[in-house]
């Protein structure tokens, strides 16, 4: 059973993808050939700014490799470890679901 901690990293794993996704396919509309210059510049402040919402009831690591990482030099137990990791593929995919049904299937297939 997911935890409260688990709950918030999910929802975060999930906005910081929904985010990233959006600005991917909105600057791709454009037609410009660095859309993905521009996504890496503004997941720099998104990340950021996750990090530092969500690390207070969690810990912040958004991401299955940084858990991985803190489970394998023990600063988190493995079965939070691997809890937060479930949560976080589960909002990432959520998110994948999300971002389909938001834009449709023709600007998310690029």
């Amino acid at each position: 059973m997911l935890t409260n901690r688990q709950f918030i990293e999910g929802i975060g794993t999930a906005c910081i993808c929904y985010m990233s996704a959006t600005i991917y396919i909105t600057i791709g509309s454009f037609e410009t050939k660095v859309a993905a210059a521009w996504v890496g510049a503004s997941n720099v402040f998104l990340i950021s700014l996750f990090i530092y919402a969500v690390a207070p009831a969690s810990g912040g690591h958004m991401n299955p490799m940084i858990t991985l990482a803190t489970v394998l030099t023990g600063l988190t137990g493995f079965s939070r470890g691997i809890l937060y990791m479930i949560a976080q593929v589960m909002g990432a995919a959520l998110t994948g679901g999300l971002i389909r049904g938001s834009f449709g299937p023709e600007l998310t297939q690029r």
